[in-house]
């Protein structure tokens, strides 16, 4: 359901001779920075947060997600916007973009949420943005935050992700 969505490609590693559905962080780093075919590419994984404080907690589903995961899927923010590149940093800022559900059940659908604090896991994350009614990428997500993965993780440590691209105009997958 999503724009040109003949251009998003799922990009997985194949393990032990099988298909896998995930991506080594290192290999995602490396193609992002070798590869000619893609328009966008992001990776991503699950996550939950407790949303509220004290009274008002209640449990969340999400994405963490790098910059370019909403031009791989082709949506804009209904408010505000979405991630830069010197956002999605190790340690970078605590931003999060709000699925349009959540904003509406949780906050009233007050278009003043752009720049305010809300409480994730008992941190402070900045609104950046609000994304259009049916807009869920890529499960039922409520929140995306961006994804805090290393490229250069300790020695023996290796972290995995789900990865998408959005192939460039007249590319075609074979």
């Amino acid at each position: 359901p999503y724009p040109h969505a003949d251009q998003i490609v799922s990009i997985s590693e194949a393990q032990d001779g099988k298909d896998g559905q995930v991506v080594a962080v290192p290999d995602f780093v490396e193609w992002a920075r070798s590869a000619h075919s893609f328009e966008a590419l992001a990776m991503y994984g699950g996550t939950s947060r407790v949303l509220g404080e004290r009274g008002n907690r209640t449990r969340v589903g999400g994405e963490s997600v790098s910059w370019q995961f909403f031009r791989v899927f082709g949506e804009r923010p209904m408010l505000g916007r979405t991630f830069r590149p010197e956002e999605d940093v190790p340690d970078g800022p605590d931003v999060v973009v709000l699925a349009h559900d959540l904003w509406e059940q949780r906050f009233g659908g007050d278009p003043g949420i752009i720049g305010r604090t809300i409480s994730l896991d008992d941190h402070p994350y900045t609104v950046l943005g609000v994304m259009p009614p049916g807009f869920h990428a890529p499960r039922a997500a409520e929140f995306w935050v961006h994804i805090d993965v290393d490229a250069t993780p300790p020695k023996g440590v290796t972290f995995f992700v789900q990865a998408a691209g959005r192939l460039k105009s007249g590319v075609q997958v074979r």
